[in-house]
């Protein structure tokens, strides 16, 4: 993980109710915005959450959601109602707060109950999520809360702790835990709802690991906020109504990667499963030495790939700007696809055989978001998108397509060029290879003047929709 940083600002947003949520930033102010949903419901955020991003290329939002942490009016309180903390009010008070930042659209990260809340999230406001990077995934199905609720579930595997967790319940109650627990928690009187609360958090505590670690020492006003959210959510089925895979199909087009542990023991690993089903775009990882932690080495290291991965990449020099694409460019991919020597290439230009604009752009972004490809645009200092580079970091192959207007004018050229160069320096990758069409095409050129040779196999025919064409394999060496 990255070092400690501290915020740059904070403060406190008024989202209707009576409700206050505590906000920070930190990180670089002009960088790519991400915006961290805890987990819990109810745990609140902790420094640590900072630090899963490059704080030179992110704007770091963290938040308190209601009720808890800093934001006010606190669940701990005596007297506080409840009534207005659902999941439509988090996804409501997470949009308010980007617009209040006067963010146009950011990447969202969640762990555990972070998952729920930012697939609701992105469902709700798909055109305001770039990315979703996914750990823990809980999709809060009844089958879950008879997972961890019931005797049928994890008391299974830790019968020492569910034993630990019935303790406050009479027998006749065993019944109905989350109804039991409710009447505990919601109690006036402190000597009945922090016995309760204690019980709950450690249960809900226990097990988050593969290797057992100790309980974190939390005071008892966090842990009877934690307990009392907690159970006013996992009471009413988390507020979500028929669940979150149905609207799954609404968000398919946006990049993810999804990080769960196959031991984890809080969470099960046939959500996720069942999420990677649903959404099969998003890039899916089970972690083998894992469980349900965040900070565990396999779970960890893949979610600082992926933040990595989706850090803005630029390249700049000889006139150009190699940057991202973004929807606003998709205009520019529809005249480089209608564009008839283009169109006839497609299969190679592009690395996925797309006419459709918007699908080869989501396309293009998952894989980079997975580590797989840079997709970038081709423009003039300052300028609109021109033509498009792309490269596979695994196998070194790249590619390009310029628009008509841009052609014979160096710009290709000079893409590659840096595109290569980057793949050698940023990347490390001693050989870029680049497939160029035979006989006194456009393309020879092109290749010739960006410093790539011929190695000499043997060509490939392609068979396009409107031709067939024959391919030779140039290579730049570092």
């Amino acid at each position: 993980m990255y070092p400690p940083i501290e915020p740059r600002e904070s403060g406190w947003l008024p989202v209707g109710d009576g409700h206050e949520i505590y906000w920070e930033e930190c990180g670089n102010p002009a960088g790519k915005p991400v915006v961290v949903l805890h987990g819990g419901p109810g745990g609140g955020i902790l420094p640590g959450f900072r630090c899963w991003f490059d704080p030179v290329a992110y704007r770091i939002v963290l938040f308190d959601q209601r009720n808890c942490g800093r934001s006010r009016p606190h669940a701990a309180d005596p007297g506080v109602s409840l009534a207005a903390n659902t999941t439509g009010h988090l996804v409501a008070d997470t949009e308010r707060l980007r617009e209040y930042l006067g963010i146009d659209r950011w990447l969202v990260f969640g762990g555990s109950w972070g998952t729920t809340l930012a697939l609701a999230y992105a469902q709700e406001h798909p055109d305001r999520v770039t990315e979703l990077v996914l750990r823990g995934i809980y999709l809060g199905r009844p089958a879950d809360n008879t997972w961890g609720f019931t005797q049928t579930g994890a008391a299974r595997l830790f019968p020492e702790e569910w034993a630990a967790f019935l303790s406050p319940i009479p027998p006749a109650e065993h019944d109905d835990l989350l109804t039991a627990y409710g009447r505990r928690l919601f109690d006036p009187s402190p000597s009945v709802h922090l016995p309760a609360a204690r019980a709950w958090c450690a249960w809900e505590l226990s097990a988050n690991t593969l290797r057992p670690v100790p309980l974190p020492d939390l005071d008892d006003r966090l842990l009877l906020a934690f307990a009392r959210i907690e159970q006013h959510y996992f009471s009413q089925d988390c507020f979500l109504g028929d669940g979150l895979l149905p609207g799954m199909a609404r968000i398919r087009h946006i990049p993810g990667v999804i990080v769960h542990g196959r031991y984890d023991m809080k969470t099960t690993a046939d959500g996720a499963y069942a999420l990677h089903q649903a959404w099969p775009e998003a890039a899916f990882h089970l972690v083998e030495d894992a469980g349900h932690a965040g900070a565990e080495p396999g779970t960890r290291d893949l979610l600082i790939a992926a933040t990595d991965n989706c850090r803005p990449v630029q390249v700049t020099g000889d006139g150009l700007v190699l940057r991202e694409w973004t929807w606003d460019d998709t205009a520019t991919l529809v005249e480089l696809f209608d564009d008839p020597e283009v169109a006839l290439r497609t299969p190679v230009a592009s690395p996925f055989g797309l006419p459709d604009a918007r699908d080869y752009l989501s396309r293009a972004r998952q894989a980079k978001v997975a580590g797989q490809r840079v997709q970038l645009a081709i423009t003039t200092e300052g300028g609109a998108a021109l033509g498009e580079v792309g490269l596979n970091r695994s196998t070194g192959g790249i590619s390009y397509a310029v628009g008509p207007a841009s052609r014979g004018k160096g710009l290709a050229t000079r893409a590659l060029r840096l595109m290569t160069g980057h793949a050698h320096e940023r990347f490390g990758l001693s050989r870029v290879i680049l497939e160029v069409e035979a006989d006194n095409h456009p393309s020879v050129a092109v290749a010739r003047a960006a410093g790539f040779r011929p190695t000499g196999e043997p060509p490939v025919v392609v068979d396009a929709a409107r031709r067939s064409f024959t391919l030779h394999t140039w290579v730049h060496d570092e």
